[in-house]
């Protein structure tokens, strides 16, 4: 059997395939972050605007990010894509799999064999998860690579 590289197995992960385009099209919208008045200054003259317009033309995030409100629709959008992207790409038991092998080890599931920080980061409710056998079913073969994984790498 011919040996696959990381290289490789991560350009055939759908699942960090999606995750990568979605972060790209996030990263291309028009918004700023800024945690001190000069970065906010700084960002609001790249978003066009003067900063004192910002309380009338621009959105805050969470985490403190800014966009234009003109663009509210847009961003919108955007994240009803994202998400029915991920809803139709969890319909496949290969996505799935990735999907919970590439966050087990993100959340040190070899570790702590906790799945529970994987489950909300994934916005997974534990009903959803038992109502839906191709998603256990994957989770369980994700967990065991990540547990064989773990002995080997100790």
């Amino acid at each position: 059997m011919q040996q696959i590289s990381k290289k490789e197995t991560i350009m055939s992960n759908q699942y960090i395939k999606l995750k990568n385009q979605q972060e790209e099209e996030i990263n291309k919208f028009p918004m700023v972050f800024a945690f001190n008045n000069k970065q906010f200054k700084e960002g609001m003259e790249k978003l066009g605007i003067d900063p004192k317009e910002a309380p009338d033309r621009v959105f805050k995030l969470y985490g403190g990010g800014y966009y234009l409100k003109e663009n509210a629709p847009r961003l919108r959008a955007l994240l009803t894509k994202h998400k029915k992207e991920i809803e139709e790409a969890r319909k496949d038991k290969e996505f799935l799999f990735h999907m919970f092998n590439f966050e087990l080890s993100n959340y040190e599931y070899c570790i702590t064999g906790d799945i529970n920080e994987t489950l909300d980061a994934l916005g997974i409710t534990s009903k959803e998860l038992q109502d839906n056998k191709k998603m256990q079913e994957a989770l369980k073969l994700a967990e065991e690579i990540q547990s064989d994984t773990s002995i080997k790498n100790y």
